[in-house]
Parts: structure tokens; sequence; C-alpha cells
């Protein structure tokens, strides 16, 4: 096709504007979540990031891109960014204590064995002296977490020899249970002792969706299922 019939000018339309909006970037300290950043700021927006390495949001607050993309101080961009992502020190405590969760962040879910359920395995590595809380919340969750309808595992592991690692398999009838495993008041607990007494989050390395080779057949979900939840878990 004729580019130059459809486009008389042979140019791109002008990419949309966002002054005045409000983003928040996660895992910005790199890759596609960095160049995201610095795309929403140059185009006006306010951007509020949420870095995965602890210095990951200075160098992604300090470097805007030339035409070709790679970081440049000199940029005229340079001032027009670092006005736009100025609210990034006070911000993101707020950020991530009221809204999100880096536990929680970067972490999409998806059906995993063809019968729709999703199985997961994560690897937690947990700070010297934190070891007695991390359990003390995982032996409550696994209760609760047991007692939900749409649960069809959920063990957590020690590893023999290794005092500060762990390993939790789940498996969840669909992502519609997972989903609503997140919402419970013991889950978001344990997400909030993660920030805390893990070494790292377990959006770096640690969690891994698997996929079962063949998938063992579910009863379906009893009706007093719904009424069996332990005390302490509602």
């Amino acid at each position: 096709m004729n580019t130059a019939i459809d486009n008389p000018a042979g140019a791109r339309a002008a990419p949309q504007t966002l002054d005045g909006k409000l983003a928040l970037v996660t895992g910005a300290s790199s890759g596609i979540g960095r160049a995201t950043a610095i795309e929403f700021a140059n185009r006006g927006a306010t951007v509020m990031v949420s870095p995965r390495r602890a210095d990951g949001g200075y160098s992604a607050a300090t470097a805007s891109p030339d035409a070709a993309g790679s970081p440049n101080p000199n940029s005229s961009n340079e001032s027009k960014y670092m006005q736009n992502i100025r609210l990034f020190a006070a911000g993101i405590a707020f950020i991530l204590s009221a809204t999100i969760s880096p536990a929680q962040a970067q972490i999409a879910i998806e059906p995993t064995n063809d019968n729709g359920e999703v199985v997961l395995v994560v690897d937690f590595e947990v700070k010297e002296g934190s070891e007695a809380e991390f359990e003390e919340y995982f032996r409550r969750s696994v209760t609760c977490s047991r007692s939900e309808p749409g649960n069809v595992a959920f063990n957590i592991h020690k590893v023999v020899g290794q005092p500060n690692n762990y390993v939790l398999y789940e498996i969840w009838r669909d992502t519609e249970a997972i989903e609503r495993h997140f919402e419970k008041p013991y889950t978001k607990a344990l997400f909030e002792m993660f920030d805390r007494t893990l070494v790292r989050p377990v959006t770096e390395g640690g969690l891994r969706f698997i996929s079962d080779l063949d998938p063992a057949p579910r009863d379906p979900v009893a009706a007093s299922s719904q009424e069996n939840v332990p005390a302490g878990c509602g």
C-alpha cells in the first residue's frame, strides 16, 4: 500500500498528550516499565514509579531518552521529565503503603492447566531473625486458605538444611478463586508480612507458575464448603 496516498504528509499522528494525568508504573527500574515511565512523562503525565530494586527508582527518574531512546542527560526533555517525576520521593512511599504491595506487583494470573486450574510454586528467602514471624503468619494462612472453596492445595514447606528458605505450593480451581484469595484479610496480612521479612520480593525470581502434566480429576465444590470457615478467617 502506498503510504504517500494514504497519508500525504508522510508523518505519523501526534502521540496523545497526557497533561494533567497521574500515572503509577510498577517495575520501572528497567526494561518496559522504565520505558513506559519515560514515555508517559514525556507526554506530560505526572509519573510515580515503583522500582523492583531499591536503587532502581533513582536511575529511572534521572535518565531521559534522546531520539534514539538511550539515556541523555543533556536532552531537551530532561527538565520536563524531572518536573513530572518530582513527586517520586514523597509519593512512592504513600503509593506502596496505601495502594499496592511490592509483593503483589507484576503478578499476572492465567490458567496453567487445561482444566482451568492455576498452579504455582513460590520460593521464599527470609531475613535472619524473621523466621518465627514468617511461620506464624503462614500457619494462619494455611488453615484459612485450605478452607476456601476454590482451593485444591496450599502447602508451605521448609527447605531441609536451609533454615531461612521456604517453598509454597498452591493449586486453585480457576483464576477467579485465586483472585478472591488475594482479597482475603489473611492474604493481605501475608503480603504485608512479606514486605517486612523477605530478603527480596517474590516477584524477583521467587514466583513460578507450573503446569500439571496429568491433572487429577476434581470433585465439584460442595455447597456446605462455603460455611466451613475456621474462626479468625472471616
